[in-house]
Order: C-alpha cells, then structure tokens, then sequence
C-alpha cells in the first residue's frame, strides 16, 4: 500500500525560497566588489577609454537593475503561487489516500 501513496513533492520549490537570501546576500557583495572595482579604475585611469568604460560599467549596474527585488518579486508572485497551489494538490491527494474508495465514489459520480 506504501507504493500507491501519492504526494506533491515541493522540495525544490521550498529549497530555492529558502536559497533565495543567500543569493541576494551574494549578489550584494558582487555588485559593491564591481562598485568598489570600477571606483579604484576610474582612480588611476584617465581619458576616452576610462570614459567609455565607465559608460559601459553603469550600463551594466542599469541592466542588472535590483536584484533582490526581482528575486523576491519572482517568489512571491511565481513560486509561492505554486508553492500554495501545490499545497492545495498535496491537501487533496492526502483525502485521497486516506479514502480511497470516497475518492473513486466522487470521480464517478
């Protein structure tokens, strides 16, 4: 009977919510080393290429926009959704496995 019993598995779902404060805690540290990089750069180097250069650096902070925000956007409003959906799912297949023949009874009729 253990084989038959069937469930949602939202391990990777909850796994990547939960990595998802170290990713953002890694990335802020990148994106201050890349500041503190392009500052000490810009220090030392002088004329069209240094300004060209740092045109391009800032265009690249622009571009990755904030981090944190698109990561936490993207599991509230895409992961979490799931993770409730599936939820829901894991709810019902519970009531599913501990009955069954009410199961079978309700799809039938």
């Amino acid at each position: 009977m253990a084989d038959d019993y069937v469930y949602a598995d939202l391990v990777l779902f909850e796994k990547f919510k939960n990595d998802s404060a170290d990713a953002i805690s890694e990335f802020k540290q990148i994106k201050t080393d890349y500041e503190t990089l392009n500052t000490n750069l810009m220090k030392q180097w002088k004329g069209q290429g240094a300004e060209a250069y740092k045109l391009q650096a800032n265009h690249i902070m622009e571009n990755i926009g904030d981090f944190e925000t698109n990561l936490n956007t993207l599991n509230e409003e895409v992961v979490q959704v799931i993770l409730d959906a599936y939820n829901q799912v894991d709810t019902d297949l519970d009531e599913i496995n501990r009955n069954p023949e009410k199961a079978s009874e309700s799809s039938e009729g």
